[in-house]
């Protein structure tokens, strides 16, 4: 829309006249802003929050929670059979987190990383600041890279779920690690 609206303003109706070059330059600017902005809002749809599996009937169902684009609106389950779904990549947990010292080495840095986010924004405002926007940079980057990300597709489904390996977007993704570690 912002795209949209400095194309007008710059290009078609514009207050000052401009040189050619430059109106070139604002409409290509405006152009890659337009393009940017659909992928960044197109690649934040069908973020999986949750998976869990259960034993209904005898027979194994798994059930997805997928995030909505606004935060306000309930998520969409989706209750499948195993068959149904297809993961692109394996999903694995790393060596040294296998172990019992590096689970509970992670979950200290997890724990760590909760506290901070407990904290009020007023106790540490410059800290809060600074991971704020750490945390904005690195996600966007992520959600146009794709970047630690598993595609999931469902059996007649046109659309491609994705679950963030990493557990940012959804942070029960840490859950399977602690599930690996008491297998093993």
């Amino acid at each position: 829309m912002y795209a949209g609206y400095n194309f007008y303003t710059s290009s078609i109706d514009p207050v000052l006249k401009i040189q050619w070059w430059q109106e070139l330059l604002f409409g290509g600017i405006c152009f890659v802003m337009a393009i940017m902005g659909t992928v960044f809002f197109r690649r934040g749809f069908g973020l999986i929050s949750q998976i869990n599996a259960a034993n209904l009937n005898g027979k194994t169902q798994i059930s997805i929670k997928v995030r909505r684009m606004l935060p306000f609106m309930k998520q969409r389950e989706l209750t499948l059979a195993p068959s149904e779904l297809s993961i692109s990549q394996k999903v694995t947990v790393s060596e040294t987190e296998l172990t019992k010292a590096g689970w509970s080495e992670s979950q200290q840095r997890f724990a760590r990383q909760r506290a901070l986010d407990n904290t009020p924004f007023f106790k540490m405002p410059v800290q809060k600041t600074s991971l704020a926007i750490f945390r904005a940079f690195s996600n966007a980057r992520r959600l146009f890279t794709q970047e630690h990300f598993v595609y999931v597709n469902i059996k007649g489904q046109k659309s491609t779920l994705r679950l963030d390996a990493l557990g940012s977007f959804s942070p029960e993704f840490h859950m399977l690690q602690k599930a690996v570690v008491e297998v093993v």
